[in-house]
C-alpha cells in the first residue's frame, strides 16, 4: 500500500514535530495541528490504516460524505467560536478546557452517529478508533475526561501547553 511506505520514515518525522513546537506551546491552532498530524500518522503506521480502508464502501457515499462534512464544518465553527471568544479564552483555564474537550467529544460522537446511521457499527468504530487516536494528543493538553481511559492504556502525551 503506497500510503504505508511513509510509516519508513515515522520516526524521522516525529523528530521533526518536536522542534517546530518550541515557544509556541501556547498557540492552541499550531499546537493541534502539529498534534493531529502526528496522530494521523500513529493510526496509519500502526496498521490500523488497512482496516480503515476495508470500509471504503463505506466512506464512498455520498450520503456519509455529506453528514461527515456537516460533522467536521460544525467542528471547525465551534473552534472558531471559542478562538474569538476574548472572555472565554482569558477565563479559569478549566473552563477553556472543557469548552475544547466538548467541542472535540461532540464531533467525535456526530461522526459516530452519522457513519452508524448509514453503514455499520464496525465502520462507525474505526472512525472512533481513528478520532480518537488523532486527536489524543490534542485533548491530552486540555485534560479532557476520555483520555484518562486511554493514558491508564500506557499512552503518554508529548507536548505540553501550559
Amino acid at each position: 500500500m503506497e500510503a504505508l511506505k511513509m510509516c519508513r520514515y515515522k520516526q524521522h518525522l516525529e523528530s521533526c514535530f518536536e522542534p517546530k513546537l518550541e515557544g509556541c506551546t501556547t498557540n492552541v491552532v499550531y499546537l493541534s495541528t502539529i498534534a493531529t498530524t502526528e496522530g494521523t500518522l500513529r493510526f496509519m503506521c500502526a496498521g490500523d490504516l488497512e482496516e480503515y480502508l476495508s470500509h471504503d464502501s463505506c466512506w464512498s457515499l455520498p450520503e456519509v460524505h455529506n453528514m461527515t462534512s456537516e460533522c467536521y464544518l460544525q467542528y471547525i465553527s465551534n473552534i472558531q467560536d471559542i478562538l474569538a471568544s476574548p472572555n472565554l479564552l482569558s477565563g479559569p483555564k478549566q473552563k477553556v478546557n472543557d469548552s475544547f474537550c466538548s467541542v472535540v467529544g461532540r464531533s467525535r460522537e456526530c461522526m459516530y452517529d452519522a457513519i452508524k446511521q448509514k453503514c455499520s457499527e464496525a465502520s462507525a468504530n474505526i472512525v472512533y478508533r481513528l478520532m480518537e487516536t488523532v486527536f489524543w494528543e490534542m485533548t491530552s493538553l486540555f485534560s479532557c475526561p476520555y483520555n484518562k481511559q486511554v493514558a491508564a492504556k500506557g499512552r503518554k502525551r508529548v507536548y505540553q501547553l501550559y
